[in-house]
């Protein structure tokens, strides 16, 4: 990966994953095009081979970047001054929102089966038991899966490490 990435804004470095993690949960691994993300982040696709050399190397780094934001929010819900149960899970609620908003696709991205084929080849973080336990997940197209996504979306947290 070019560190270049690094220096975008963050509003651009935000795009550039929304737009993968749009891409990758709404098609399959081979199926999401290049073309495609470049253009929902609103970028050449030279641009967007310049900072990831390749697909899977920007898919490696989406997933890496949704685990990342998932131990974020685990430590940030830490919080040994709350002592109440359920204050402790409405702060914890209150942080994934703040996650779901800024990056609406990344739940839908970590729970959908199609990442386990290029995922579990790589022989990365992500074990494929969350994988399974969170392919049963992936229709959020539902508006009556909501409340469920949302608890299971409390449990990934438990589940990825």
């Amino acid at each position: 990966m070019n560190q270049a990435y690094f220096q975008l804004s963050s509003d651009k470095q935000k795009r550039l994953l929304n737009s993968g993690y749009k891409l990758f949960a709404s098609y399959p691994y081979k199926k999401a095009s290049m073309i495609a993300i470049a253009n929902e982040a609103d970028i050449s696709k030279s641009l967007l081979f310049y900072y990831f050399k390749n697909k899977k190397e920007y898919y490696l780094f989406l997933f890496d970047a949704a685990l990342d934001f998932v131990d974020e929010l685990k430590e940030k819900s830490i919080n040994k001054e709350i002592k109440d149960f359920f204050q402790l899970i409405n702060k914890t609620m209150e942080r994934r929102m703040e996650i779901i908003h800024d990056y609406p696709y990344l739940y839908k991205f970590i729970t959908i089966k199609k990442i386990a084929e290029p995922w579990a080849k790589s022989n990365s973080n992500c074990t494929l038991r969350f994988i399974d336990h969170a392919a049963h997940n992936s229709n959020q197209d539902n508006p009556e899966m909501v409340n469920k996504l949302i608890i299971d979306f409390i449990n990934v947290s438990f589940i990825t490490k």
